[in-house]
């Protein structure tokens, strides 16, 4: 019986079926790598466009804080364009007001016979200094005046300008 059975291991060793199943095992084990190699790509690509994703919403999120801060800015301008123009026109409103009324030496003036203006006229001397002062505060106004319509185009165009920004980052 040990012959019978030595031959029977000896025979399983060399049966086709047994060299067969062994030249599998490496294919098996080449065909699990492959896949997992796969798999491990795959992943890493979900990994990758997730972060993608999460990149893009944060720069939306960025380009929204922007957009909302710079509505803010150009609201607060607009607001303040709308203040300068009502106080422009309070302003033009007062002077003509003022015009339709009498100064004191205008009404004095009318009181006035001509001999009397005559004789007004020599006893008031001219005075460089009085003058000078007079001209300094028409010169002050003046720059004021040039100053405000200045602030107010330039106002003005950056609203134009951030108008435009708004209209180009709404498209």
């Amino acid at each position: 019986m040990r012959i019978s059975q030595q031959n029977a291991i000896f025979s399983r060793r060399d049966a086709p079926g047994r060299n067969g199943h062994s030249a599998l095992i490496p294919l098996l084990k080449e065909e699990t790598t492959k896949s997992k190699k796969i798999e491990l790509k795959k992943q890493q690509e979900i990994i990758k466009l997730q972060r993608e994703k999460q990149k893009q919403v944060t720069q939306i999120k960025k380009l929204q804080m922007e957009q909302k801060s710079k509505d803010l800015v150009l609201k607060r301008k607009q607001e303040e364009i709308k203040m300068m123009k009502k106080q422009k026109s309070n302003m033009l409103t007062k002077k003509a007001n003022n015009l339709g009324k009498k100064t004191r030496a205008m009404r004095i003036a009318e009181q006035e016979t001509p001999e009397e203006r005559h004789s007004r006229r020599l006893s008031s001397q001219y005075s460089s200094f009085s003058a000078r002062q007079k001209w300094n505060q028409v010169e002050k106004h003046i720059s004021r005046n040039i100053l405000r319509k200045h602030t107010v185009s330039q106002m003005e165009s950056e609203m134009d300008r951030l108008v435009k920004d708004r209209e180009r980052l709404g498209k």
